[in-house]
């Protein structure tokens, strides 16, 4: 190789370098199987991520949702233009959320409301599209007293004269 092909790869290698950490291009960082890669991306682009980020986080912060919950409600909800499967994905991939936490606070307000057993706890979880992980996790942190539950919906169940507590 010759100096003038040499100073061309440089500067086809450098110059690239040097623009994005200068900030002449926005960059996002995005994981891919466990590796981090930061891709150049357009400023339009740029701000949809950041929008989707913003409504996964509202969500969560709202509703205490799973990830695969708020992934449907982005990307396909009335409020607002579903975001591609791809920015979604990004969005509830990187927003800072604890689904752990979620899958607890949920369990917390369904036991303000319902007498359940743990197993109708676990189900539930999973129906809203928690990991078993994160439903062990919402099960093994919940301050409910299951006995006390179960002997609750029994007494409800002689007052009302019903045969079990399975019947309602």
């Amino acid at each position: 190789m010759n100096k003038k092909n040499i100073m061309v790869l440089l500067i086809g290698i450098l110059l690239p370098t040097f623009y994005l950490h200068a900030g002449g291009a926005d960059t996002i960082s995005i994981t891919r199987e466990g590796e981090t890669v930061n891709d150049t991306i357009n400023p339009t682009l740029r701000q949809e991520y950041l929008q989707a980020i913003q409504e996964a986080k509202e969500i969560s912060q709202k509703e205490h949702e799973s990830k695969k919950m708020i992934y449907t409600r982005l990307t396909f909800d009335i409020n607002h233009k579903p975001f591609s499967p791809e920015v979604a994905k990004y969005a509830v991939e990187n927003a800072g959320i604890d689904y752990k936490q979620n899958a607890l606070l949920m369990s917390e307000e369904f036991a303000k409301r319902y007498r359940w057993s743990s197993m109708e706890f676990r189900k539930q979880l999973n129906n809203e599209g928690f990991t078993a992980e994160e439903i062990n996790y919402a099960m093994k942190n919940l301050k409910v007293s299951f006995k006390q539950n179960a002997y609750l919906r029994s007494a409800v169940c002689v007052e009302m004269g019903w045969p079990r507590a399975e019947t309602f």
